[in-house]
Parts: C-alpha cells; structure tokens; sequence
C-alpha cells in the first residue's frame, strides 16, 4: 500500500479539501416570539426535525464519499477486507507522531538482517506460494528455492533463506500479520500480501 511520503505529501483532491454544507435550521425572531402560537410552534418543531433529519444523512453520505476518496488516495482496495484497518494505520503513520519511525545511525557494522528485511523474506515467501496455489506446509524450502533467483535475494542460499523465514517469524510485523490472518479465519489473499510488501517498502 503505497502511501503519500511525510516530507512530500500528495496534494489532497478538491473533495476532501471541501467543508460539507448543512442546510440552516431558522430561529424564531423576538417578533414572532410574541405572538407564537401552539399550531405554530408545532409546525416549527416539525421543520426543525425534518431539517436536521436531512443534515445528518447529508453528512453521512459526504463522509462516506470522502472516506472512499481517501481509500483511492492511499491505494487500498474499495473491496479489501481489511480496507479500514489500513486506512486507519496510513492516516496514523503519516498524522501521529507515536506512529513515525527514526532510524539510528549503527555504532558499528550493519546488522545485515534486520526486522524489516526478515519480514520481506516472510512476505516474499507467502506470496510465492499464494500465487502457485500451493498449501504452506511443506513449502517453504520449495518457495525459498524460487525467491533465491531473484535480484532481492539472489546474493543469498536457499538455506540461509529458509533459516531466517524461522527467525522473521519473532519479528512484531510478522506476529502482527499471523494475528490477522488467524482473526480472519481464512487465507490471507493475493492482493492483501502485496499490500503489506508494498507497505514495507514506504517503511
């Protein structure tokens, strides 16, 4: 999921830039107060009622037009499943401060594989696997032996390979997509792994 970068953010269209307008609700003048009658103020309470009735489906329905708008701003799927969840982590990376990232500069040698790479590794495999309709279990050392000839691992074994898939699994982005799949009850798709391989990426 391919998100607007913190120091270049995308230009936001018209839609979202645009206060949604509410029809006034008319107040009685000091005038009219004066001689209001009971078949009056009834009326008026009935047109007041109608007039707020139509201002909240009206902003229902802008919201859900510019919630959409939002959906095809970050690149996530009208249709995806988990299409909220993403939204809402996007709006958090780029709005709250507690959901940026910093990198410190290593004292020493760069570790070589870090989190984030260990969970690439995860995702390359998964998707290796989901797009040849093969189960998971016992495919691993089959998928590492595909992903090896590409440029991203190509400098590495397919048992080195295999042996820290293992070790992605302790990383928190990994425990946190095994927490979705297993709330989801299903087979994480196509499409919602390339999400979170693209969304890597933006890290």
């Amino acid at each position: 999921m391919a998100r607007p970068r913190k120091d270049i953010q995308k230009p936001l269209p018209k839609s979202l830039k645009t206060r949604v307008r509410l029809k006034s609700v008319p107040k009685s003048s000091l005038l009219e107060l004066n001689d209001i009658t009971p078949e009056k103020e009834a009326k008026d309470k009935n047109s007041s009622l109608q007039l707020h009735v139509e201002n909240t489906f009206t902003l229902m329905a802008e919201h859900l037009d510019k919630l959409g708008t939002l959906l095809d701003l970050y690149n996530i799927g009208r249709s995806n499943e988990d299409r909220w969840f993403f939204l809402s982590l996007a709006l958090a990376k780029d709005y709250v401060e507690g959901f940026k990232t910093i990198q410190d500069k290593p004292a020493g040698r760069k570790t070589e594989w870090t989190d984030k790479k260990l969970a690439q590794l995860y995702f390359d495999v998964r998707l290796k696997i989901v797009k040849a309709r093969k189960p998971l279990e016992n495919n691993i050392a089959w998928a590492c032996n595909q992903i090896v000839k590409s440029p991203a691992w190509k400098e590495y074994s397919s048992k080195t390979l295999q042996h820290n898939y293992i070790k992605s699994k302790e990383t928190i982005l990994v425990k946190t997509f095994v927490f979705l799949e297993m709330s989801r009850k299903a087979t994480i798709d196509k499409e919602l792994l390339e999400t979170l391989i693209s969304e890597l990426k933006d890290l």
